[in-house]
């Protein structure tokens, strides 16, 4: 068992009689009144986690040392060492004793306070359980009382485990429609700080403390989607002057999320001239505002369509969305910027995003390699094995999470190309944790490949395309039919993935479905998978 006394409590004099500070002492003197728990210095109503300084000189009183033992597992050592250190006020002589069954030495009076799991006191942090099964099950959701059932008696098809140990090839179900990231959720385990008879206030405080002060458990939500082209009809509404228009439907479901991200796949410009290429794509310079009111924190600008209208014209729409607080992958003025990872660090966690494009030459001859980056000209930055693995490679040290995007692949084809196999596959094995895919312009499966996740693509998002057809491997595809993509990250990579479906309308705008419009689009991206795994 381990013990850590660190030097924090002080003997406050009177300040009549003193010329300095008060003094840190390292143990008691014996000038010092005996410690107890029955000091009214002990505060009697909830603290905050700092404290204050007095604005006014108070009056001269005697404040009495309260000791407190902590019982706590070894993993907490740090966190509440730290916390203790620099919130617990100078009244409180604390030690903090490790032990992997803290609660025995609280039942041995070894300590006065235990950090327990389901105990009794004040909750510190509470830890879903899910409720899981494979993710290419049917099974979306349960009702409260099938969880009870489970929970108690078991279920050969689901697994109960907790939310932050679960494998990313499984799913966790809905309870009554609430989810383990959702407030509210019903199953948790609950890790209390439980105190013996006499301590509550004590135990109030240092609650208060840790609380506010030690991360458990932290997890970042992204939401992801595919081809967002705000021309045509899209590109009208907002100059129209409807530039909530493209997003109304589904900007909840991004701004719901830590970080939203999708790949903009038009030039953004009122500079330039068209290319010579089949496609040609310009959005509205004020298509930016469409953008902000929907949530995007970032866009991938390795695409196929960021030199449609020249390299002044991509500059320009890198800049409307950089000023616009919107964070850029995948391109930039010269090499060096377009292929640099953008790093977001978000509730206790560092994030690494690269994005990257590889798509075939166009029927007319245009070749997209053209638009790639060099050291003296802008451009995206193209995905070959190498160029991805050394990106890759570079950042993983240095964050917790690396995040690839990826558009490649074959138009209107569900089956991935060799090439984004091959790409995907690079990134994961290079040390990426999930990619997220498009271009294909409809919904591709999802690989669990060594330890990662690859979501091959995402389809279409806001883009006026309502093709049906057999598309260029055989199998018809739809593609108005589309998803956003849920990602939950923590400190070891993916931990869940979910698809809210989608369809879109003859404008190119996204709709959320449900039932039997959902399964459709559910059951065919679960088809996918199974191909893929």
């Amino acid at each position: 068992m381990k013990r850590i006394i660190p030097t924090i409590f002080i003997l406050l004099l009177f300040l009549s009689a003193c010329d300095s500070n008060p003094q840190v002492e390292s143990t008691p003197t014996s000038t010092q009144p005996e410690p107890t728990l029955n000091s009214t210095s002990v505060p009697t109503s909830t603290p905050t986690s700092t404290i204050v300084p007095p604005t006014s000189t108070p009056t001269p009183t005697e404040v009495a040392i309260i000791p407190v033992t902590i019982a706590i597992e070894s993993e907490w050592e740090t966190q509440v060492f730290e916390a203790l250190s620099a919130y617990a006020p100078e009244y409180l002589e604390w030690e903090i004793l490790i032990d992997d069954d803290p609660a025995n030495l609280l039942l041995g009076e070894l300590a006065d306070l235990c950090l327990c799991a389901d105990g009794i006191g004040p909750v510190i942090f509470s830890e879903p359980i899910a409720f899981t099964v494979p993710f290419v099950s049917s099974i979306e959701s349960i009702t409260y009382q099938e969880a009870l059932d489970i929970f108690d008696n078991g279920d050969y098809n689901i697994e109960v485990e907790p939310w932050s140990g679960m494998s990313s090839d499984r799913k966790a179900l809905s309870i009554s429609g609430v989810s383990p990231q959702d407030d509210g959720y019903l199953f948790n385990n609950e890790m209390n700080l439980t105190s013996v008879a006499g301590m509550e206030d004590v135990a109030t405080l240092v609650a208060n403390i840790l609380h506010n002060n030690i991360s458990f458990d932290p997890v970042v939500s992204l939401a992801a989607v595919g081809d967002v082209m705000l021309d045509k009809a899209l590109g009208e509404y907002i100059n129209n002057g409807y530039p909530n228009y493209p997003f109304e439907q589904v900007a909840s479901y991004l701004q719901a999320a830590d970080i939203a991200i999708g790949n903009f796949e038009s030039a953004m410009t009122d500079v330039g001239a068209p290319r010579e290429k089949m496609y040609v794509f310009n959005a509205p310079l004020d298509a930016v505002d469409s953008l902000t009111y929907a949530g995007f924190d970032m866009m991938t600008l390795a695409n196929n369509h960021v030199l449609d209208y020249g390299e002044e014209a991509m500059l320009q729409g890198m800049e409307i969305l950089n000023s616009n607080g919107i964070k850029i992958i995948g391109a930039g003025a010269n090499a060096d910027e377009a292929y640099a990872p953008e790093i977001v660090e978000m509730n206790g966690l560092k994030i690494a995003f690269l994005g990257y494009v590889d798509t075939a030459e166009e029927l007319t001859g245009h070749d997209p390699f053209e638009g790639a980056a060099t050291d003296e000209n802008p451009g995206a930055a193209w995905a070959t094995a190498d160029n991805i693995y050394i990106g890759v490679n570079a950042i993983k040290e240095e964050v917790d999470v690396v995040v690839v995007v990826l558009h490649s692949g074959l138009e209107y084809c569900e089956r991935p190309s060799p090439t984004q196999f091959n790409l995907a596959h690079t990134a994961i094995s290079a040390g990426a944790d999930i990619v997220i895919g498009h271009h294909a312009h409809t919904v591709q499966g999802v690989e669990f490949y060594q330890g990662g996740v690859i979501v091959y693509g995402l389809g279409n998002f806001a883009f006026q395309d309502d093709i049906i057809t057999s598309g260029t491997c055989g199998s018809t595809v739809y593609s108005y039919r589309s998803v956003i993509l849920n990602v939950f990250l923590d400190e070891d990579g993916v931990r869940e993935i979910e698809f809210v479906p989608v369809v879109l309308d003859e404008t190119g705008r996204p709709m959320p479905v449900y039932g039997e419009d959902a399964d459709t689009i559910l059951e065919r991206l679960y088809l996918l998978t199974q191909y893929l795994n």
